[in-house]
């Protein structure tokens, strides 16, 4: 029975990992260094829960736009740069293919 140390020093290991687990719902809220109970925090009306949600599809919307565009425009260039060496080593004569 030479599991012992193994058994302990997986209990320790999990008992380390439960004490990581962050808690969302806890009772107070950390702000700048100071705990404030969330009584003081205002609850959200059904209508402010639908603007904050239309807020965050828009701003996902202009982030994946945004995204697109980088990535066509680098495609872009990419596709410029290849014309144009294919170019100059067509005009030049040097072939590097057989």
């Amino acid at each position: 029975m030479s599991f012992g140390g193994s058994v302990s020093a997986m209990i320790a290991s999990i008992k380390a990992n439960q004490l990581r687990k962050r808690r969302p719902f806890d009772k107070k809220v950390e702000v700048k260094g100071q705990q404030i109970n969330n009584e003081f925090l205002r609850n959200a009306s059904p209508d402010d829960l639908t603007r904050v949600r239309q807020v965050m599809a828009q701003q996902h919307e202009r982030a994946r736009r945004d995204r697109l565009i980088a990535v066509g425009a680098v495609l872009f260039i990419v596709a410029v740069l290849i014309l144009w060496m294919s170019q100059q080593r067509f005009l030049s004569g040097w072939r590097q293919w057989p």
